[in-house]
């Protein structure tokens, strides 16, 4: 799996939590509500690229990217 060692995203009844830590990158964490949340895609890739979750929420004009293959991301997907 590609991301999970330095993609987590993890969840509860009211927040969602992105911890972030890319090879050469520089680490990131950021939280948003659920009740924030306007609009959720999904981008399906080929074999050898994870598939994507795109959250949109009210609070901000870009939408996060969360890696199925994210530690936490299929439990996050279900």
């Amino acid at each position: 799996m590609l991301f999970l060692n330095w993609f987590h995203v993890s969840f509860d009844e009211q927040t969602v939590y992105l911890n972030v830590n890319p090879p050469g990158g520089k680490e990131w964490k950021v939280q948003f509500h659920w009740k924030n949340v306007i609009r959720v895609c999904f981008k399906s890739e080929d074999l050898w690229m994870s598939d994507e979750i795109y959250i949109f929420i009210s609070k901000r004009p870009e939408s996060y990217v969360i890696p199925t293959e994210a530690d936490g991301g299929p439990e996050f997907w279900g």
